[in-house]
Formats: structure tokens, C-alpha cells, sequence
């Protein structure tokens, strides 16, 4: 989100034009016991994995991609960094080129959401990473706290991505990764909100969409944009969503309104906050918003259309 940041009043501006017609550490592992002797052609034994303490998450070191020059390997676990949760990870690029690395389709605990990138010893901000050809690096992958709190999400369990690749200087993209997972040894006490924490305005067409109260900050003051409700959805179908805002309705008086995240990936969920232009309700009159109702056109890419047109009524 914050990547986006900076782009997203000009972008909602456009939308809503359209829309008028249409951690703690890695577990270490013990040391290995000393062998009596150790000649140079022998291989001294893999360290041991140190046992699991219980309610403490950790992860096994393992490759996640290793393909054409680049092998990117999982480190460890920073439940607690300061951005929010984290995966330790080396990345290595052997290649030519000096490779830009960043995320797509990130999910936690089979909530959607957006993931970045950053190196150890770089603490500017960035949320995606620059590996120079034949350099090394250690980074972490990291879910931002306020999407995972959103979420629901106590314990690190399953994490799902995509790495996209770019050549750095020409910005020319080489590729994205088949999608990678991550699991922690609390894989299955993995927790999330549910429908049923909300109240559930529609369940159909292998959708689900409930209202899930007001967000904790529903103004942006810099940007003028209010967040006036959280929407939680659940896509069961076979193909990617696009959940499109068609009409929303504050106080009586139609307004223009986007979801901040409105594509959700088949099998995913995702908690997203409904999002208006501070201005327009401004000239609409509305100083303080006690009833909001939308309506949804929802498009997948497999050419399904879903028409929700009875309004749903988000607010009170």
C-alpha cells in the first residue's frame, strides 16, 4: 500500500470517473558434535534442526528458487519486525545483470495481500530489492502490519508469492516465478477473521462479501480519501475477480466509491476498505456518513459476469 501511495489519488480520480458509466529469530540450529577426525576429502554432517519450542514460530531452512542463475533461499522467521511479520531469505544472482526483484499475488493465511521486499543492511524503504550481478544478499519478505491485523491474523502459518524479475537498467521484465509457499511450523493453528465476524450481505455464485464494521483509520487527511467501511470477500470460484463498485449510495445522496484491493485471486480471501474522495462528498454535503448501500459487477477472468444490483447495505 504504501508503494501505491503516492499514485493512488490519480488513480482513484480516473476510477471513479469510469465507474459513472460502468520477528523473534530463526530457531538456530545446535551445533554439530565435533568428529574425532576430519580428513579433507570427508563431508562434516549437516547441523541439526533445533527443536520446536511450542508457541514459538519457526521455519526450516530451505531453497525456494534456484533457476538460471538466481537461487533465492528461506533463512529464518522476524515475527515481530517492525513493518510486520516477516521471512528471512538469501538472494543470490550469479547472472549478468543487475536484477530488480519484487512481489505478486502475496497472501497470508489465505488472505490476499500485499508483500514486499527489503535488504538487512538498506534501511531505506523501497518494497522490492536491487541484486547487482554475482552479489549476494540478505532481505526478508514482509507483510505489512496493518493488512494483517485487518485480517485477523495472530499466527504465522502458510504464505504464498510470487517473485516478478526486471532487468534493472532497462527495466525489462524476465520473468515471474511459479507460485511459491512458505510454512511455518504453526501451518495448521493458522487463524484469520470469517464471514461469520461480520455481518454477511451476500453468499452466492461461490462469492461472499460482508461488512466488517469501520476501518481504524477512515481518513486520510494528506490525500483527502475516506475509508468509510471494511468489506471482507471471499472468492471460491475457479477464476481471478474483479469486484467492481457499479452505484454507492451515502445517506441517500450517489456518490462514487472504489474498493482499494478489488482482484481477488481464485480460492483467496481478502479484507479491503471501500474508499471515496474526500471532495465529493464535500460538495455533496455530506459531513459525516451514517448510511451507505453498493452495488457490485463482478468480472472474471474466465469472461463470467456476476451482476449484483440489489443494493447492499454496508452501513449502519
Amino acid at each position: 500500500m504504501k508503494i501505491r501511495l503516492l499514485l493512488l489519488t490519480g488513480v482513484l480520480a480516473l476510477s471513479l470517473a469510469l465507474l459513472a458509466g460502468c520477528g523473534g529469530q530463526e530457531a538456530a540450529p545446535a551445533e554439530p558434535e565435533p568428529e574425532e577426525a576430519v580428513t579433507e576429502t570427508e563431508e562434516t554432517a549437516e547441523p541439526e534442526e533445533a527443536p520446536e519450542t511450542a508457541g514459538e514460530v519457526a521455519v526450516e531452512e530451505a531453497v525456494l528458487y534456484e533457476e538460471g542463475g538466481v537461487t533465492i533461499r528461506l533463512t529464518g522467521v522476524e515475527p515481530d519486525y517492525e513493518e510486520g511479520p516477516a521471512f528471512l531469505m538469501t538472494f543470490d544472482n550469479q547472472t549478468e545483470k543487475e536484477l530488480y526483484i519484487s512481489t505478486e499475488n502475496a497472501s497470508l493465511n489465505g488472505f490476499q495481500m500485499d508483500a514486499y521486499l527489503n535488504d538487512l543492511g538498506d534501511s531505506f524503504y523501497s518494497g522490492r530489492i536491487t541484486l547487482e550481478p554475482g552479489a549476494s544478499m540478505d532481505g526478508r519478505l514482509y507483510f505489512e502490519t496493518e493488512s494483517v491485523t485487518a485480517a485477523g491474523i495472530e499466527t504465522l502459518g502458510t504464505a504464498e508469492f510470487s517473485l516478478e524479475f526486471e532487468e534493472y537498467e532497462t527495466w525489462d521484465e524476465l520473468g515471474t516465478t511459479d507460485p511459491i509457499t512458505i510454512q511455518t511450523n504453526l501451518a495448521e493453528q493458522a487463524d484469520g477473521i470469517s464471514s461469520a465476524d461480520g455481518a454477511v450481505l451476500y453468499d452466492g455464485d461461490g462469492i461472499v462479501i460482508a461488512a466488517m464494521g469501520v476501518p481504524a483509520e477512515a481518513v486520510d487527511e494528506v490525500l483527502n480519501i475516506y475509508y468509510p467501511a471494511l468489506l471482507y470477500l471471499e472468492n471460491n470460484t475457479g477464476t481471478e475477480l474483479d469486484f467492481m463498485v457499479v452505484d454507492a449510495v451515502v445517506n441517500g445522496t450517489g456518490v462514487s466509491a472504489v474498493l482499494d484491493d478489488p482482484d481477488l485471486l481464485p480460492g483467496k480471501k481478502a479484507v479491503t476498505p471501500v474508499m471515496m474522495l474526500g471532495d465529493q462528498l464535500a460538495e455533496a454535503g455530506i459531513d459525516a456518513i451514517e448510511s451507505l448501500t453498493l452495488t457490485f459487477l463482478i468480472d472474471g477472468d474466465d469472461g463470467t459476469l456476476i451482476d449484483i444490483d440489489t443494493p447492499l447495505s454496508v452501513l449502519p
